[in-house]
């Protein structure tokens, strides 16, 4: 014959329910509340068929795992955060001055046109063709030699004879 606890499952829901302080998070309320259910079943199983020691320790393992995975969380929510603050300061250096990003295009906007190239060694004659979207020669720009690096140069909207370009 077996002996039980006479605890009954009302007074193990009540356990689990006792409320924890406001500072603790999901998680943390999860596994106080997991070991306590798992100490009840301790308290109250059956002698004589007790519970498999495999299960307790998946059950320990897998609160362990969502403890970790908070954590994670947090950590990389923390990084985000971080990240996301670094560039928009370094968007916010940035207002007011020109950025070169690479392409082959050009935008003429009010008769002004901003471009730049890259050198990778020193040249004694440099040459700008800009074309149209068809593929035509609009103009052709000497900026005559150039050490290696990288430069700007700006485009008054002008084709080769002398007329104004359409935006």
């Amino acid at each position: 014959m077996s002996t039980v606890n006479s605890t009954t499952s009302s007074d193990v829901i009540a356990a689990l329910q006792k409320s924890s302080t406001s500072t603790t998070s999901k998680t943390d309320e999860a596994q106080t509340r997991f070991l306590k259910l798992l100490t009840e079943q301790l308290k109250n199983q059956d002698p004589l068929n007790p519970m498999d020691n495999a299960q307790m320790t998946s059950q320990l393992a897998q609160i362990s795992t969502v403890d970790g995975i908070d954590k994670l969380n947090k950590t990389l929510t923390s990084l985000l955060e971080g990240s996301q603050s670094s560039e928009a300061l370094q968007a916010a250096a940035l207002v007011g001055k020109g950025v070169m990003v690479e392409g082959t295009n050009l935008t003429l906007s009010g008769s002004k046109a901003y471009g730049g190239f890259e050198l990778a060694t020193a040249a004694d004659k440099v040459t700008v063709t800009i074309k149209d979207s068809k593929g035509l020669e609009v103009r052709k720009m000497e900026l005559g030699s150039s050490d290696a690096g990288v430069f700007n140069f700006a485009w008054d909207g002008k084709s080769t004879n002398g007329t104004q370009a359409v935006d």
